[in-house]
């Protein structure tokens, strides 16, 4: 055990310098590697020996339990066994022991227990589905994650639910009153020229006179008003503009604060915004009362809890502010809003005069958390806190090579805001201290000529440094996000190199569990009597290995069940080969209450063989087992754990290492799923099985399996860049060092719940250049002496990678790429190339991918072309190949050519019964003459949902929504429904023909006037309506459809000689003004030829059967033009 004297004496001048300095407050800047855990371990020791403090009198407060677990052992290394008397806490574990300690302050909470993920998850759909389908974020699967950060936000800035409403209330209160100035003061303007400066700087001096510093606010000070800022953003506006003569200030702050309104006049933006900051905060309140009705708190109520029992309890604080008299901060570039006010709360004693005695310990350069609330800034306001601040900065590093500190200041002066240059006598440059170290760092950068050449250049280095002697726990790869990583994976396991990867670790991506889990989902769909559920199963069920069926089989059983209108089990009852399977499962399916969940899944293993109760057909053994373990046959139930093996060959050990993997897993899904069913009384079924695993999907919840065996810990690690804070490798290879990855060009998916400016400083607004800067720093900092930062100049698929700028690269006289950023003698850019073959898929990642092979083969090519025989190109098809979002090239052959049913999502089974109630309705009226009542439209509607198989909620929820719906259309569209209207026309036998595409579809309804021979397209919509053509995906998609309708129209027979005069999209549910809206198509010949090329171009791709990639586009309206130009391009040629 290290004394503390020798401790002492081993540190270098600033260390001690903060070790020493015990009174008043102290701010370390330290650095990666510079010694900080060493530094607050031997302070803490340091104050114990040279004070009369006790341990119980010491508080060190740190992020994650892994850090306070490494300083309490190194501390008991120091100091012994008083080093447990220390309190060393995360900030959330500090409030959860406050609660333990003075349970009087909490009386009302004491008895609550912390809620796990996948509960609150829970708890918030349980609320949401319970909405109104009025209320704005009704259909928040897509605002799920929106509206539990905006909870989180709120909690961590310390607002409650009642702060975020009079926020919102106050923020329309102004808008409200604001629009009628607005309104009147900018209807002259047309566009935004020198003659709108005039109007522009009357309309702030009307705001300003009605306004300013009497807005009306029932929110306090401490909040800026919605009006303050923007009467201010205005003035600046109009002053740059009067200024420089020019109006782009006054474009920028149009865009940023006005909207239109219905008449086409400027508004005050945000209305809706703020509305749904109303619903968010009422989901909010009513979350924390489900909270404490169960018993329970969440993560951010262990330190809310803690920050208002100290607030609101003066003799409590004052009990801890003399306990503590010693508070050490760890990583505070970290802390957010309600951790500091922690500390501000146990450190505002009187009696220190402003100089208590705290230490802070961060580093701004390795501010990298700031999406998760946290706020570098603190270190700053540390020193505002506090009086006479002693700021010490550590710059001696003992962990990497001096070359990999010289890379690692390239990059960090790059970041523009960076704490020391508030202290001008500060300096942050790295010196190298480490020992022990070659005398030479290896620094390579490497560019590859696609992503796959780049993984099998990394894997093959891998491999070099393993057989040289290097371990595999020292190595590491990082990159800024997973997707960059999972690809790197198969490639490693090619090469038999042990790896550790959170998400190769969860259990939920194990391929094998996903077949256990599809067969336990086809057994329960079946036992429900789900039919359209078994049915979307099946085709994925049937395409496992293990059964051992011909592609051509499962087609041809697809093509049937189509022709014959017959589910997917009673075609396979009718197939003698087939029907051993359909009874397997069928039997199941009666078995899977009454069985426990043990015995059903050694059923679906296939361990234990299943009697049918059918006299011809003996028992059945699924090949599971057989398929994948061969004679590996000595363990026949997940209940056993791993023995040791006697001598196996080198296949039977990976074969034994894949069974103990699959087996691991199961039994680490079974463990979890009985912690969290606690009902003693029942026994787990697989329905319990299924269900735990699809909350877990859901909610986007990882269960991993941390058993050694399932993941070496002498193994390379695969991380990113937030995973490996903290860590230190001997060597690091920074993978995919593109823009596209690191810098400016990488993608953030913005958030569906904007917040309105006055609430925007509570949210991550995104990544900034600095954070990107910083998140490649501390990727840097973590290698010792050797670092390689891979790159490539295009992907797979042909697309051309960005060079990461922050590198600087440039060729030089001999045509060389030089990154001036590294060290001398190591700047050249290298090929990374090697001539490992690209790995196939890990075992059955996609049961898709044998479909998509096999069109590879002559004889299923034959067998399609067949089936394209009858194929007609409808709107919908030509949306579902485009779309790479939601469906794309290869889906749609899954979906569209080989019919494998899809289970129908609950809003688009709406849909189809708001269109049949509405062809209903039309078709009523052309028979008597007049229109049905509300009330018969009402029932109609009813009956076509029941139709839909919805769950009883969805189905009360979308009747309500669609008797609103139907009462606003029958009032103000009652004029549109005319006899000599045509309404669900299909044009599939019309002969439509752009080229050699065939073309087909129903269209919702047509306006026919037989004397003029033209024709009005009208295309019904649910859901959102609008007012004008914006620039995203639906209306891009709805745009084409018209276009396409119009082609119909005018190419069919029956309609030879028509013209289109007229399309328009008819959205049959009002708007939030009650207005039922129509969208005319302003028509543009250019699009309209576009919409024809596409479509014969995609005609071609399926009668060719060629299903492009379209991974290399980005996941947006701008991806799928940029496709749709490419298949036309490429048609051409």
């Amino acid at each position: 055990m290290t004394s503390y004297r020798e401790a002492l004496a081993g540190l270098n001048e600033n260390q001690r310098k903060a070790v020493e300095t015990i009174d008043g407050p102290v701010l370390v800047i330290a650095g990666p590697g510079t010694g900080k855990t060493q530094l607050l371990t031997t302070r803490i020791a340091h104050i114990l020996a040279t004070t009369d403090t006790l341990p119980e009198n010491i508080l060190c407060l740190t992020f994650t339990d892994s850090a306070a677990q490494t300083m309490q052992e190194r501390l008991s290394g120091l100091i012994g066994q008083a080093a447990y008397d220390v309190t060393i806490s995360t900030y959330h574990a500090f409030g959860s022991d406050l609660i333990k300690r003075f349970p009087e302050y909490f009386t009302d909470q004491a008895e609550l227990e912390p809620a796990d993920d996948l509960t609150i998850d829970r708890i918030f759909r349980e609320i949401i589905q319970q909405l109104p389908y009025s209320n704005p974020l009704k259909y928040s699967e897509a605002y799920l994650e929106d509206i539990k950060t905006v909870v989180s936000d709120a909690k961590r800035a310390l607002l409650a639910p009642s702060d975020l409403k009079n926020i919102a209330n106050d923020n329309l209160k102004f808008i409200q009153a604001a629009n009628p100035i607005i309104r009147e003061s900018l209807r002259g303007v047309a566009r935004i020229d020198k003659k709108a400066i005039p109007l522009f700087a009357e309309l702030l001096t009307k705001l300003d006179s009605r306004f300013r510093g009497n807005d009306g606010s029932e929110v306090e000070e401490t909040y800026v008003s919605l009006s303050k800022l923007f009467i201010e953003s205005l003035e600046e506006a109009v002053a740059a503009a009067e200024e420089s003569g020019k109006t782009t200030s006054l474009t920028a702050w149009k865009n940023a604060w006005l909207a239109k309104d219905e008449n086409g006049d400027f508004i005050a933006d945000g209305q809706r915004t703020n509305q749904k900051i109303i619903a968010a905060a009422e989901i909010y309140e009513q979350y924390l009362i489900e909270l404490k009705a169960r018993g329970l708190f969440d993560y951010d109520d262990m330190i809310l809890r803690a920050v208002h029992a100290l607030e609101t309890n003066h003799d409590l604080k004052y009990t801890l502010q003399e306990q503590y008299q010693y508070i050490l901060l760890d990583e505070f570039q970290d802390t957010n809003e309600a951790q500091l006010r922690i500390v501000q709360l146990l450190t505002d004693n009187p009696v220190n005069e402003g100089r208590p005695n705290v230490l802070a310990v961060g580093d701004d350069d390795q501010a990298i958390y700031a999406f998760q609330g946290a706020n570098y800034s603190h270190m700053l306001q540390f020193k505002e806190m506090y009086r006479d601040v002693v700021v010490i900065p550590l710059t001696e590093n003992y962990r990497s090579h001096p070359d990999i500190l010289h890379t690692a200041r390239g990059i960090a002066e790059q970041i523009e805001e960076r704490l020391h240059h508030h202290f001008p006598a500060i300096e942050k440059v790295l010196t190298a201290k480490a020992k022990n170290l070659p005398k030479e760092a290896i620094i390579e950068r490497r560019e590859a000529q696609s992503d796959v050449m780049q993984y099998a250049w990394v894997t093959r280095r891998i491999r070099e440094l393993i057989e040289q002697g290097i371990e595999p726990e020292e190595i590491a790869v990082l990159a800024p996000k997973h997707r960059h990583l999972e690809p790197l994976v198969p490639f490693l396991t090619q090469e038999n190199i042990p790896v550790r990867y959170e998400k190769r670790e969860n259990v939920l991506d194990d391929p094998a569990v996903n077949q256990l889990l599809r067969m336990a989902e086809l057994t329960l769909a079946l036992a429900k009597g789900e039919h359209v559920r078994a049915n979307s199963l099946w085709p994925q069920v049937l395409s496992f290995g293990f059964w051992q069926l011909p592609t051509s089989t499962i087609w041809r059983l697809s093509w049937q069940t189509v022709d014959s209108r017959e589910d997917w089990t009673n075609e396979l009852l009718k197939d003698e080969k087939l029907r051993p399977i359909a009874l397997f499962f069928i039997r199941l399916s009666q078995l899977s209450d009454a069985e426990t969940l043990e015995t059903m899944l050694d059923y679906l293993i296939g361990t234990h063989a299943l009697k049918l109760n059918e006299p011809d057909v003996p028992a059945f053994k699924s090949p599971y087992y057989e398929h994948y373990f061969g004679e590996l046959d000595t363990r026949d139930t997940i209940h056993e754990t791993p023995k040791d093996n006697e001598a196996l060959t080198t296949e039977e050990e990976k074969l034994n290492a894949d069974f103990w993997s699959t087996l691991n897993n199961l039994i680490v899904l079974r463990a979890r799923l009985r912690e969290y069913h606690t009902d003693g009384d029942e026994h787990l079924t697989l329905r319990h099985f299924v269900e735990f695993v699809q909350a877990h999907r859901d909610a986007d919840i990882k269960i991993l399996n941390t058993n050694p065996y399932a993941s070496g810990t002498n193994a390379v690690q695969l991380m990113t860049a937030y995973k490996a804070k903290g860590m230190e490798f001997k060597v690091v290879f920074i993978i995919e060092t593109n823009d596209e990855a690191w810098g400016s060009k990488a993608r953030n998916i913005g958030a569906r719940i904007v917040l309105p400016p006055n609430l925007q400083y509570i949210s991550y607004a995104g990544t900034t250049e600095d954070e990107r800067l910083r998140l490649l720093y501390v990727a840097v900092t973590r290698a010792k002496h050797q670092l390689y930062l891979v790159g490539y100049t295009q992907n797979f698929a042909g697309k051309t990678m960005t060079r990461l700028k922050y590198l600087n690269e440039t060729p030089n006289e001999a045509g060389e790429i030089i990154s001036p950023l590294l060290p001398e003698g190591k700047q050249t850019v290298l090929p990374a190339e090697d001539g490992v073959p690209e790995p196939t898929t890990e075992l059955a990642a996609y049961w898709q991918q044998r479909h998509e092979t096999a069109l590879k083969n002559a004889d299923m090519q034959a067998l399609l072309m067949d089936r394209l025989k009858n194929f007609r190109l409808s709107a919908t098809h030509i949306s579902d190949f485009v779309d790479f979002m939601h469906c794309g090239p290869q889906s749609f052959f899954l979906l569209r050519i080989l019919n494998f049913p899809q289970a129908p999502r609950p809003d688009l089974q709406y849909g189809n019964a708001m269109h049949e109630t509405l062809e209903w309705i039309h078709t009523y009226a052309k028979l008597n003459g007049r229109l049905p009542t509300l009330d018969a439209a009402h029932q109609t509607l009813a009956q076509r949902l029941e139709t839909k198989r919805l769950t009883e909620l969805d189905f009360r929820l979308f009747l309500e929504r669609g008797k609103d719906a139907l009462a606003a259309y029958l009032e103000q569209r009652a004029h549109t429904i005319a006899p000599e209207n045509i309404v669900e026309y299909s044009f599939r036998n019309e002969g439509v023909f752009i080229g050699d595409a065939h073309l087909g579809g129903k269209i919702d309804k047509l306006i026919v006037n037989r004397q003029t021979k033209e024709i009005t397209i009208v295309d019904y919509k649910t859901g959102r309506s609008h007012t004008r053509w914006l620039r995203e995906y639906n209306l891009h998609k709805n745009r084409q459809q018209l276009y396409f309708y119009k082609a119909l129209v005018e190419g069919s027979h029956t309609f030879a000689g028509y013209k289109v005069v007229d399309a328009y999209l008819e959205f049959v549910e009002p708007d939030e003004h009650g207005k039922i809206q129509e969208l005319h198509l302003d028509y543009k010949e250019e699009e309209y030829q576009h919409v024809r090329k596409l479509a014969e171009a995609i005609w071609h791709r399926i009668m060719t059967l060629d299903l492009p990639d379209t991974t290399t586009y980005t996941q947006d309206l701008k991806g799928i033009e940029a496709f749709e130009a490419d298949l036309v391009e490429k048609d051409r040629d």
